[in-house]
């Protein structure tokens, strides 16, 4: 079977214009859309990942808060022990109610300072007492069980002979430090 001239054309023609369209199609069609589903499956990776780290927060969100928790009140606890400011009328009652508490009498209570050191301020309180030998160890020991830090240093002891007006045995001397935080 022979084709005539005009019929090669027309096929010509179609196959001409078949692969132009295959060629548009590819071109214009297929690789823009190829392109399009590789970005998007791009971003899904992404968010996936994104949607897995939310989803582990969320997981420990009860953990974490936990944790705030127990850093919070350790926080108040070492607020309480190293308080950020000096509040000197509330630590002179302090040391004045356990002095009354444990029969120590104050002959002089001067307070001085404060020293700045590297991160905390110390304020010094010097103190002359009378009591006997075993309230003043009372009383020392209550400072030291005290929520704050408080530091009794260079304790000077003297005896004295009591009377009957004053059944104090020693005569003591120190300096009660006091320590505030500074940031």
């Amino acid at each position: 079977m022979k084709f005539s001239q005009e019929e090669l054309k027309a096929a010509g023609l179609i196959i001409v214009f078949i692969g132009l369209t295959i060629f548009a199609f590819v071109n214009y069609g297929y690789k823009p859309l190829q392109l399009k589903s590789a970005e998007l499956d791009r971003e899904i990776a992404v968010k996936t990942d994104e949607l897995k780290q939310i989803q582990d927060i969320v997981a420990n969100l009860e953990i974490r808060k936990a944790e705030v928790r127990k850093l919070r009140e350790e926080l108040s606890y070492v607020e309480t022990r190293l308080p950020k400011e000096v509040n000197m009328p509330e630590l002179i009652k302090t040391i004045t109610t356990l002095a009354q508490e444990n029969h120590v009498v104050f002959s002089t209570f001067v307070p001085s300072g404060p020293f700045h050191k590297d991160v905390y301020e110390e304020i010094p309180i010097n103190l002359a007492t009378q009591a006997t030998f075993h309230n003043f160890g009372k009383f020392l020991a209550a400072i030291g069980n005290l929520e704050r830090i408080l530091t009794p240093s260079g304790v000077q002891i003297n005896y004295r002979t009591p009377n009957k007006e004053d059944a104090s045995t020693i005569s003591a001397s120190m300096v009660i430090t006091a320590f505030v935080y500074k940031p």
